[in-house]
């Protein structure tokens, strides 16, 4: 039996009120990283490293407001192409090799009436489990 997959909401407001750039915001239980450019909602995932889980702050040193730095071990995510430049030049995990330009799991992004949006977790099937799963992170099936 699959997981059941809830969406995640955010509103016009909400978008609104979101600078361009990368944000950090919690939506109920739910911990994101959001990219907006050109006041459009662009790219969105869960705040959680891929690397080993460790969660993310926005880098006060990236002017353009673009990166984010993971509070365990440091690695630099571009939030605008979902990738960790200039970091390790693979990782691997329990059922994914990957390199530095491996994307960091993304949220699908669908449009709501009124200027909202819904987020959903991409669901790929993990060769350790019998079912369908949430892909939220590459490191854990």
């Amino acid at each position: 039996m699959a997981p059941t997959v809830t969406a995640i909401e955010l509103s016009a407001k909400d978008i609104d009120d979101l600078p361009d750039g990368v944000s950090l915001k919690t939506v109920g239980k739910a911990k994101l990283v959001l990219y907006k450019e050109d006041g459009q909602l662009k790219k969105a995932c869960n705040n959680k490293c891929v690397h080993m889980g460790g969660v993310f702050a926005v880098d006060v040193e990236d002017t353009a407001k673009q990166y984010v730095k993971c509070t365990m071990h440091g690695w630099m995510m571009d939030a605008s192409t979902m990738t960790y430049p200039d970091q390790l030049k693979s990782i691997t995990t329990c059922c994914v090799k990957g390199t530095a330009e491996t994307k960091q799991p993304q949220l699908e992004i669908k449009a709501l009436e009124g200027g909202g949006v819904e987020f959903f977790p991409k669901v790929r099937h993990c060769q350790h489990a019998s079912q369908l799963v949430p892909m939220l992170y590459l490191y854990k099936c």
